[in-house]
């Protein structure tokens, strides 16, 4: 993801910070900001006049998927959506890209508890992710993750033309096959495994091709995870949810979340609740509702 230099439109009612997290392009990019009329730190999520039409329609993209799934306490929140003349502004909870490779097996069992009930609750309402990764999960300021990265979800269940494989696809994206909920189980395990061991199962090397990244990927060609402390159980969990064969994987990701429940009460872990379900009392706003700022 490239950087720019600081957006020349500051929307009115917003003061920015440090450019902890400003990434993106001079058409879609996202930066950490002050509200200055609600007195809050956020991170702000800004479609500008030079959005390319695919930056454009990934941002309404994400949107509209947050807008369908309703607010989960492991997924990004959105707080407002305003617009400031031809600007149109999402406005996040203050998150950081902050999540840390390598940590503890139960600290990353409970992360992925915590995000399979968010995509558990993407699925009910017909939301695939088809990215999940740690590159798009971030941080609140107590540490708690949060899933981000709907800027790609998949619609209709129809396989999405990939620019280029990465260590978390799932092999039936670079078949081409229509795709289900299995696409993001594969995810979650994926992203356990490097959570918990620092780096993905499916390696990539520079200077390769992208096609030997992808034979790896196609014939489950996974690191062995070589960590002491790793419980066997919790190995055998990521090895079936990371199965090249989607038929081979748990069912859901509340199956998922449930194996790992299980894994936590059998070494005397703390217990991980399995959040299923949007907030009622939290309505998504939606860019095409969105408010105006005063001028």
């Amino acid at each position: 993801m490239r950087s720019d230099p600081e957006p020349q439109w500051p929307p009115l009612g917003f003061r920015y910070g440090r450019p902890r997290a400003h990434t993106g392009s001079a058409g879609v990019f996202t930066c950490r900001a002050d509200d200055l009329l609600l007195d809050r730190t956020v991170s702000l999520r800004v479609c500008t006049p030079l959005a390319t039409p695919a930056e454009r329609d990934a941002f309404e993209r994400e949107a509209q998927a947050l807008q369908t799934i309703g607010a989960h306490p492991a997924i990004v929140a959105v707080l407002d959506v305003t617009t400031h003349g031809d600007l149109e502004i999402v406005e996040l909870e203050d998150v950081s890209p902050d999540v840390v490779r390598g940590v503890e097996p139960k600290v990353a069992v409970r992360i992925v508890i915590e995000l399979a009930g968010a995509v558990e609750t993407a699925h009910r309402v017909g939301v695939l992710h088809g990215e999940i990764e740690p590159d798009n999960l971030w941080c609140d300021d107590t540490g708690r993750a949060k899933l981000a990265g709907f800027t790609d979800r998949i619609d209709d269940a129809s396989p999405p033309v990939l620019a280029q494989a990465s260590p978390h696809t799932a092999p039936e994206m670079l078949l081409g096959e229509p795709l289900d909920e299995a696409v993001d189980v594969y995810g979650l395990g994926s992203t356990l495994y490097e959570l918990v061991a620092g780096s993905p199962a499916i390696r990539s090397y520079p200077g390769e091709s992208p096609a030997a990244l992808s034979l790896r990927v196609l014939t489950g060609a996974a690191a062995g995870l070589q960590r002491a402390g790793v419980p066997y159980d919790l190995l055998d969990v990521i090895s079936w949810s990371m199965a090249v064969d989607r038929g081979d994987r748990p069912p859901s990701a509340a199956w998922l979340a449930e194996e790992l429940g299980r894994i936590e009460r059998s070494h005397g872990w703390s217990r991980t609740h399995l959040h299923i379900g949007a907030h009622p009392e939290h309505r998504v706003p939606h860019p095409r509702g969105a408010r105006h700022r005063p001028r």
